[in-house]
């Protein structure tokens, strides 16, 4: 079966010693970038010299404070320069920086700290209060450091620079821990995900395909780097494969990403769904913001409805693309330029991978059967291992299989197209039901926003069909407008999809990456 994009020389191919920094940094700059700009952000711009200096400056200040080849250290912070230097001035010591989300809640904070035993903190000042209350209480770490506003006791960030003093970058090998991501704790405490120094070529080539970059490209994410998706398409791959980062440098909103995206000249978005939303429930949005200049958009996180492609497409001077991936790996199926889009797919597999749909003994399905999603357990984009939890790895690897966990099916070109997490179909008068399916349904009426399915244990149907839906501003909620919504349902899904029951709210719960946080949904009364 054809892939849909030429495959270039050298594709996937790892070098045995291998080191993010060098690749991301130090050959681009061999290749002639020096003076190009690789990032941008409210304090002006750095060139990739500015930045490689930046760089070296803070791992030598690292290593005076006794951070090593194999260290943890924490990273905690929403996206800013800070952040992305220190994260690469760690890999570059060979070190291993400890990703944690800045929204992560003290318990599971406290939770990190001690899967990951962190022996230095480099923190934002406005993140950093569940990190001081941990510092007081049980003084996990030899030292703090702070971007923007160091109290006594504490390392202001800029302190940290010990410029003039030389760090050869460590000459890890393609397997060694390069750094760790958390789960965002979405159905118990986060799970620590470790990447090897491979995965920046392993999965970086595949955006090469369904990100292609060309020369002047500014590519902005609205994700933190404590996820996976924002950490490869928002940083990582664009220094790497020929385009520059810009920075949010405010809490994601639908009109804070606009004005971004008009300040900086973006000319490749990406973001999660959630958010896609949010901007398309300004009315004249594509009119009051300055866009012309985006050329690509991307979308991860759930997936991406129907209803809201079509909209954005008819509305922004941009194709939108969805993709879909697991923290444990990145991007493993994507639309993009080259590969016609079927609205609401994920896409197709990227050259140079095996994934398959599966049944529970681990049988291929054929087109249009349902199954479970495995990448095959030696693709190198892989992680390497749940951090101290070897059990939750053995749960997820059978049979030469990394299962994600999700439902999905296949159709004959080889297009996957997404049912739910496992967990989250469930049965109601004995039809099996995927909440997917009836959430695109509503979001195709004209006055929702966003909504959500979940069940409702009930004696005689075995599960009630309860909808949770956000409605687009201005429109009042009331029993007439749900009773409304089944009706129009009707013309659209089977009978026995139509939810029992339609609540409004004003929002849905969510995780710090945009997740629908179902759980505190069936929890609900």
């Amino acid at each position: 079966m054809k892939h849909g994009w030429p495959v270039p020389r050298g594709y996937r191919t790892i070098p045995a010693r291998f080191n993010i920094a060098r690749e991301v940094l130090e050959r681009p700059i061999a290749e002639g970038r020096a003076a190009e700009v690789a990032l941008r952000d409210v304090k002006g711009a750095l060139t990739f010299q500015e930045l490689a200096e930046a760089v070296e400056a803070f791992a030598a200040g690292l290593r005076h404070r006794g951070v090593a080849r194999g260290t943890t250290f924490l990273l905690r912070g929403a996206n800013c320069r800070e952040v992305l230097v220190a994260f690469l001035a760690g890999v570059k010591l060979g070190a291993v920086p400890i990703l944690a989300h800045s929204l992560l809640g003290r318990r599971e904070l406290a939770h990190v700290v001690d899967n990951g035993e962190p022996v230095i903190a480099v923190v934002h000042a406005e993140t950093a209060a569940a990190v001081r209350e941990l510092q007081r209480e049980q003084r996990p770490f030899r030292h703090v450091v702070l971007i923007d506003g160091a109290d006594p006791g504490e390392i202001a960030f800029e302190a940290m620079l010990r410029r003039g003093e030389r760090v050869d970058t460590a000459d890890t090998g393609k397997d060694d821990p390069a750094f760790v991501a958390y789960t965002s704790g979405t159905t118990g405490l986060p799970k620590g995900i470790v990447h090897a120094h491979r995965w920046v070529i392993a999965n970086g080539d595949f955006a090469r395909l369904h990100m292609p970059l060309v020369a002047g490209d500014v590519v902005m994410h609205t994700s933190e780097v404590s996820f996976g998706w924002g950490l490869g398409h928002g940083f990582l791959w664009p220094l790497k494969n020929g385009g520059s980062v810009a920075l949010l440098g405010a809490r994601p909103s639908a009109e804070t990403v606009l004005a971004a995206v008009e300040h900086f000249g973006v000319t490749v978005l990406a973001t999660v769904p959630t958010l896609v939303r949010s901007i398309l429930g300004i009315p004249d949005a594509e009119r009051r913001y300055r866009l012309d200049s985006l050329r690509l958009a991307y979308v991860a996180g759930e997936p991406l409805a129907e209803p809201t492609y079509r909209e954005w497409t008819r509305r922004f001077p941009c194709e939108l693309y969805d993709v879909y991936g697991a923290s444990e790996f990145q991007v493993i199926v994507a639309n993009g330029p080259g590969l016609p889009v079927k609205p609401g797919s994920m896409g197709r597999a990227h050259p140079g991978m095996t994934i398959r749909v599966l049944d529970e003994a681990l049988n291929e399905l054929g087109p249009g059967e349902i199954g479970g999603l495995a990448v095959r357990a030696d693709d190198p984009a892989l992680f390497l291992e749940y951090r101290k939890q070897p059990e939750k790895w053995r749960e997820v690897h059978r049979g030469g299989w990394y299962e994600t966990g999700d439902q999905v099916y296949q159709d004959e070109e080889g297009y996957f197209w997404y049912v739910g997490r496992g967990d989250d179909l469930f049965k109601s008068r004995g039809y099996l039901i995927s909440p997917k399916e009836i959430e695109d349904s509503l979001l195709e009426l004209p006055n929702v926003q966003e909504s959500a399915v979940v069940a409702q244990p009930d004696p005689d149907l075995g599960n009630r069909i309860r909808a949770v839906v956000v409605l687009r501003e201005g429109v009042a909620a009331s029993e007439a407008l749900a009773g409304a919504m089944r009706a129009e349902l009707r013309e659209r899904i089977a009978p026995y999809k139509i939810p029992h029951t339609i609540v409004f709210a004003d929002s849905l719960p969510k995780s710090p990456v945009g997740k629908i946080l179902r759980r505190l949904l069936r929890e609900a009364p």
